[in-house]
C-alpha cells in the first residue's frame, strides 16, 4: 500500500498563510492615509518645482523671499504626507530642506531689515 501525498496542497497552503502574515505587517505598517493628506503631498511636489522653475526662469531671485518660502512650503506640505505614509528617509529629507529654507529666508530678513 502507497500513501499518496499532495505536496502541491501542502505547498499552496504555506504560500497562502505567509502571504496573510505578509499582508498583515504590511497593512499595520502603512495605514490608511486620507485623500486630501495625498493632495497636500502633490501641492508640496508642485510647490517646489515651481520655486525652482521660477528661479531657473529668472522670474525670481534664487536667494529672494519667495524662492525660499515656497521650497520651506513644499517642505512641510510633502513632510507631512511622508510622516502619514511612514517613509522616514523622506521625512528626514523634508526636514533638512526645510531647515535650510528657514535658515535662508532668516538670512533675507536681515539682508531686507539692513
Amino acid at each position: 500500500m502507497t500513501v499518496e501525498h499532495d505536496y502541491d496542497h501542502d505547498h499552496d497552503a504555506a504560500t497562502d498563510a505567509g502571504a496573510n502574515a505578509n499582508a498583515a505587517r504590511s497593512a499595520s505598517a502603512h495605514p490608511p492615509v486620507p485623500r486630501w493628506v495625498d493632495a497636500l503631498g502633490w501641492l508640496g511636489t508642485s510647490t517646489v518645482l515651481l520655486a525652482h522653475f521660477l528661479a531657473n526662469a529668472n522670474r525670481v531671485p534664487d536667494d529672494g523671499f519667495v524662492y525660499h518660502g515656497l521650497n520651506l512650503l513644499g517642505s512641510v506640505l510633502l513632510g507631512y504626507l511622508c510622516v502619514r505614509r511612514r517613509v522616514w528617509q523622506s521625512v528626514w529629507l523634508n526636514a533638512v530642506w526645510g531647515a535650510v529654507a528657514v535658515i535662508a529666508l532668516a538670512r533675507v530678513l536681515v539682508r531686507l531689515a539692513a
